[in-house]
């Protein structure tokens, strides 16, 4: 879908340009949009107000689906009485790379990777809605669904709706966690472990596991974006080798891509 420049194209009542030199990011706004649902959700994440979310789409004759919209609902906690190491995992990647709509009390998961959405299907039982969206680049799914229990289990667990600023676990990371984080927020490359986060509680408790358990670590703020910390596991194939064992050894929950590609490299 192509989109308009926004500079000139939405006016106020009295006919003067509200976007006047602004250009809004609208394709990653209405993608967004399409992941999150509401208008509202869009604002917080943009740092914008509702209204003018509102018009920006209107501007581009993007359709939304209005306040009737409704998520299905789970009936049964899904994160009681289940593996502890299984919930962990998801503790994990909705902390990573997940939403908590406050109001709804809906939890949301977003993933190139169908098989982590039929995963989340599966962890969490009947009452999950998936969404397919097209995107420039790639098929995305979103894995929605709605329980107070759930939400509030989360919420004291460290994840909020702002958590991608102030995320921090109340409770030590462990191996599931990390496995979990590196499959959201995560990525291997030249022959490192990387995790990136917003929040900078978040990295320190990082640092504290990596002190736990003898890894060496680095950790700073992205050149393009003093907000966003990079942080690196370390200590080449000998730190690789520790991961990868502490990561997929005992589960076979895991995204297959990312264990194909740190196996390969160690073989």
């Amino acid at each position: 879908m192509k989109m308009k420049s926004l500079t000139n194209q939405v006016k106020n009542s009295e006919g003067k340009n509200q976007f006047s030199n602004i250009d809004y990011p609208v394709k990653e706004m209405y993608n967004s949009y399409l992941e999150l649902h509401t208008i509202k959700a869009v604002a917080n994440k943009f740092n914008l107000h509702e209204k003018t979310v509102a018009r920006v789409f209107k501007a581009n004759n993007l359709k939304t689906k209005g306040r009737g919209y409704a998520t299905q609902k789970v009936f049964k906690n899904p994160f009681i009485n289940k593996d502890k190491s299984e919930i962990d995992y998801w503790v994990g990647f909705i902390a990573g790379d997940g939403y908590l709509h406050p109001t709804k009390k809906q939890i949301q998961i977003g993933s190139n990777d169908l098989e982590i959405i039929e995963n989340f299907k599966n962890f969490i039982g009947e009452g999950v809605s998936i969404t397919k969206v097209e995107r420039i680049t790639a098929i995305h799914y979103v894995a929605t669904f709605s329980h107070k229990g759930a939400y509030n289990y989360l919420y004291y667990r460290g994840l909020t709706t702002k958590k991608s600023k102030t995320l921090m676990f109340t409770q030590p990371i462990n191996w599931n966690i990390l496995r979990g984080l590196f499959d959201a927020d995560g990525s291997f490359s030249q022959e490192r472990f990387k995790i990136t986060t917003g929040s900078y509680n978040l990295a320190k408790q990082l640092a504290d596991f990596c002190r736990e358990k003898n890894i060496k670590f680095s950790a700073k703020y992205k050149a393009t974006n003093s907000t966003t910390i990079d942080f690196y596991f370390l200590g080449g194939k000998p730190t690789i080798k520790l991961i990868y064992n502490n990561f997929y050894n005992n589960t076979n929950l895991y995204l297959n891509r990312k264990e194909e590609q740190i196996r390969r490299y160690l073989q």
